[in-house]
């Protein structure tokens, strides 16, 4: 189980302990909300409408940081102003509201309209990006918008894969991420495992740049941070949460503080995912 969930659990807070239904959708709601303020003006969207939201939980942040770099990479230079759908189209044949977000609805310098859809890992295997039923319902709440012309961009922000194994109460996880960004050549992969079995957890992320590899992989009792296949840094767990993090050299020496900040700066951007999300998945 979460550590977080279990904790809510423990001190009674049941309404918070598997927040399920609304976690699934703060990031993608948050995501597409400051992409249409980033749009608020006719031209590429501005970066500085993408707040930290620091509201929500700290993998959900990552997450977050994680789908604006992937939109700002994909629609950084591509301008347009939004434009409000609102949440609704109302049917009079049958007399029934449609509620749906079909997406970020744009119109672009030259009189075209476009619907971008945004996706946060939801992609199946071989699967089409958006599938027929999405498709009419975004054809149907954009038509009074758009009557004549419309195109339609999906795109999934972040890439994910996985497999699990084993009976109820045995599930073996293996979760898999990977992030590709401007500038071209950098890209971030991650997988996570987890043994319900035996309640262990292990994951690696590895960040290629520039010709360059820097990799966080599990160890025991904390990490190992190797650059280019070489050690870098140990990382050593507290064994209680009021115990800070050491961060040690090869040699024993701990890292300066300014190089701590910069290590962790770099690998929470990259982190996109999280057990936290696995544990929802699968309690």
């Amino acid at each position: 189980m979460c550590r977080r969930r279990l904790r809510r659990e423990h001190t009674g807070d049941k309404r918070s302990a598997n927040a399920s239904a609304s976690a699934r959708f703060a990031v993608s709601n948050r995501v597409s909300a400051d992409a249409r303020l980033a749009h608020a003006e006719l031209g590429p969207p501005s970066a500085d409408a993408f707040v930290d939201p620091r509201d929500l939980e700290p993998e959900q942040r990552a997450l977050y940081r994680a789908a604006v770099q992937g939109y700002l990479g994909e629609f950084g230079d591509r301008p347009g102003r939004a434009v409000d759908l609102g949440w609704q189209t109302h049917l009079d044949d049958i007399d029934v509201d449609l509620v749906a977000d079909p997406g970020i609805a744009l119109d672009l310098p030259d009189g075209r309209r476009e619907l971008r859809v945004l996706l946060f890992g939801a992609r199946s295997r071989g699967a089409s990006l958006l599938d027929a039923v999405n498709r009419r319902v975004a054809l149907v709440r954009t038509a009074e918008w758009a009557p004549d012309q419309l195109t339609i961009v999906t795109v999934d922000l972040i890439e994910l894969s996985g497999a699990q194994s084993g009976a109820a109460g045995q599930h073996h996880l293996v979760y898999n991420t990977t992030l590709s960004s401007s500038p071209p050549g950098v890209s971030a992969s991650e997988q996570l495992t987890s043994d319900q079995a035996t309640a262990s957890q292990g994951g690696r992320l590895t960040l290629s740049y520039e010709g360059h590899t820097l990799s966080d992989e599990s160890a025991r009792s904390g990490a190992e941070v190797k650059f280019d296949g070489n050690l870098y840094a140990q990382m050593i767990f507290p064994a209680t949460i009021n115990d800070p993090t050491q961060y040690l050299r090869p040699d024993g020496t701990p890292l300066a503080q300014q190089e701590i900040v910069d290590l962790n700066t770099l690998i929470d951007r990259a982190v996109v995912a999280n057990f936290f999300w696995i544990a929802l998945a699968w309690p």
